[in-house]
C-alpha cells in the first residue's frame, strides 16, 4: 500500500478534478486507492480511551466498515448531510455512486429534479 495522498498530492487531485476527473479518479491516476486510510490507531486510542462502543458520525461506509474491522462496535451511525450546491453536487455524487456514501440529501435533491 502506497502512502496516504499528502497536501501536494491533494493539490495534485485537485488538478486533475479540474481538468475533468471525478475525485476516485484523480485519487487512483496519481497511484491512490480510493481510501488508505488505516482505522487501527482509532481503534487502539478508542480502546485505550475506554470507549469500544461508538456514536460514529459519518456517511462513508469505509469508515463503518473499517472500524467494525478493528473491533469497535459502531452502536448508531449517523449520517453527515451538507447542503448539496452546485460547487460540491459532482463530487457528492461520485462518493455516492461510486464509494457507497449514505447522502439522504444528494438523493432528495437529484428526486426533484426527476
Amino acid at each position: 500500500m502506497s502512502a496516504a495522498p499528502m497536501p501536494a498530492n491533494k493539490m495534485r487531485a485537485y488538478r486533475l478534478q479540474n481538468s475533468g476527473l471525478d475525485t476516485r479518479d484523480a485519487n487512483t491516476t496519481l497511484g491512490f486507492e480510493d481510501d488508505e486510510r488505516d482505522y487501527g490507531v482509532a481503534a487502539l486510542l478508542l480502546r485505550t480511551l475506554n470507549h469500544p462502543r461508538i456514536v460514529l458520525l459519518t456517511d462513508n461506509p469505509a469508515k463503518l466498515d473499517g472500524l467494525t474491522k478493528a473491533v469497535i462496535e459502531i452502536t448508531a451511525p449517523a449520517p453527515l448531510e451538507a447542503p448539496i450546491t452546485p460547487h460540491n453536487k459532482r463530487y457528492l455524487t461520485t462518493k455516492a455512486v461510486r464509494s457507497g456514501h449514505k447522502l439522504v440529501a444528494l438523493k432528495a435533491s437529484t428526486n426533484e429534479k426527476s
